[in-house]
């Protein structure tokens, strides 16, 4: 099976994952919250009439996208039919937003997009030249593509903590780096107008409220993941142990940190890399 192929299999295995975790979502993930609005310096002053929300979730950005672009029509598409219900909850139906239960991978528009946008969600949509290279299709010449992505580190203390656990069974991805990011857009067309990062915590009583957290809105499933072999109950025990002694905070709690890169790009002439 090709790397893309795969991949596109580990994201329909994600979106169980999240599906799962969606009615929750929306109250318990704050710091996804705070991070689609870190993109709105990236938005304001874009024009724009169809816009693509790729991996909206249960809709951070597609409010956002929705006051910023009153006239637009905006696709807002997800994997994950579950978390668009929670979406269309919130945001309610109109004519503005048309509500898209599909893999990005597959996902085919009638006529090319003035903006894409995206929060935290292309670190699930691997490998990043081919997401980049499918998203410039989409794109109409010099169309803007803004967007954030979880890039390594987030979680450090987790995986540190796992990897003095258990030394012998590591996990076998990372999330991407921001040189890789910044790497992935120049080879397949892209010109960087803005790129930027930030850091974003949360904070629990101990490890295992942590993991409890992020297993119940679905960021441990997936690839990003993927060990060998699972932990076992004593080593998740040490994990706990190591995590709450090493990165206890002096008032008491534990962070768990997220890494955020933020992108305002747009497409330049053809690439001839651009086509993967």
């Amino acid at each position: 099976m090709s790397s893309l192929r795969l991949s596109m299999q580990k994201n329909r295995d994600i979106a169980r994952f999240f599906s799962k975790g969606a009615p929750i979502y929306r109250e318990k993930s704050e710091v996804h919250r705070c991070i689609a609005a870190h993109l709105l310096p990236q938005l304001t002053g874009l024009s724009a009439t169809r816009i693509l929300d790729a991996g909206c979730g249960t809709g951070f950005l597609t409010a956002h996208l929705k006051s910023l672009f009153p006239k637009a029509v905006i696709d807002a598409l997800d994997i994950s039919p579950h978390m668009l219900h929670e979406a269309q909850n919130h945001l309610g139906s109109c004519g503005q937003i048309r509500w898209i239960a599909a893999d990005l991978w597959d996902h085919k528009s009638e006529s090319p997009y003035d903006l894409i946008a995206s929060s935290s969600s292309f670190q699930w949509i691997q490998p990043l030249p081919h997401l980049f290279s499918l998203l410039r299709a989409l794109l109409k010449p010099g169309g803007s593509l803004v967007f954030s992505i979880l890039t390594e580190g987030t979680l450090k203390e987790l995986r540190q903590a796992r990897l003095e656990a258990a030394p012998l069974k590591p996990l076998r991805n990372n999330l991407p780096s921001a040189a890789e990011t910044r790497m992935a857009l120049l080879e397949t067309g892209f010109s960087i107008q803005f790129l930027g990062s930030g850091s974003f915590y949360e904070h629990f009583t101990c490890a295992e409220e942590m993991l409890a957290s992020i297993k119940a809105r679905g960021f441990t499933g997936g690839v990003l993941s993927s060990a060998d072999a699972p932990l076992s109950r004593r080593e998740l025990k040490d994990l706990c142990a190591v995590y709450d002694t090493k990165f206890r905070t002096q008032e008491g709690n534990v962070p768990a940190s997220y890494e955020a890169l933020f992108v305002r790009a747009v497409t330049q002439a053809y690439h001839p890399r651009a086509a993967l």
